[in-house]
């Protein structure tokens, strides 16, 4: 794995969104709250999954060992599973024997409105997001 793939699949970790392009929109409806599910005990944790609102992209992390995610485009794998965590300073590694606190899943569908016109006057901010709170202070 190279050092791009982990930096990225470290930010992934943080926050798993899965963005639709900007559009000139009408006013969509109000977001969805969060929800937060908790795995059962003892049930493997995951694998968690998050698409773009239209679909076509998804991204999977899988949480049995370590940390893992994979992205299809389309129902096409375009990253096969890879291995995602980071090495803090003292040696503590985020990812590795992880275990799943919760998870929350949030929704987001409106309509921003630029100080500065340039393209467009309004943009739509339209999203699926997933959290995956861990053992150890960290998602």
């Amino acid at each position: 794995m190279t050092r791009t793939t982990q930096v990225l699949g470290t930010l992934l970790l943080t926050v798993l969104t899965a963005r639709s392009a900007i559009a000139q929109v009408p006013t969509p409806p109000a977001a969805k709250p969060a929800t937060l599910t908790k795995p059962a005990a003892g049930a493997p944790a995951g694998p968690f999954t998050v698409a773009s609102p239209n679909g076509s992209l998804a991204v999977t992390v899988d949480t049995v060992g370590q940390v893992r995610w994979a992205v299809a485009l389309g129902g096409r794998q375009i990253l096969r599973p890879s291995r995602i965590g980071m090495v803090l300073d003292g040696g503590r590694q985020l990812g590795q024997a992880p275990r799943v606190l919760g998870s929350s899943v949030r929704s987001e569908d409106r309509i921003l409105t630029p100080v500065v016109r340039i393209k467009r006057a309004e943009i739509r901010d339209r999203y699926n997001e997933r959290r995956i709170d861990f053992a150890g202070d960290y998602a």
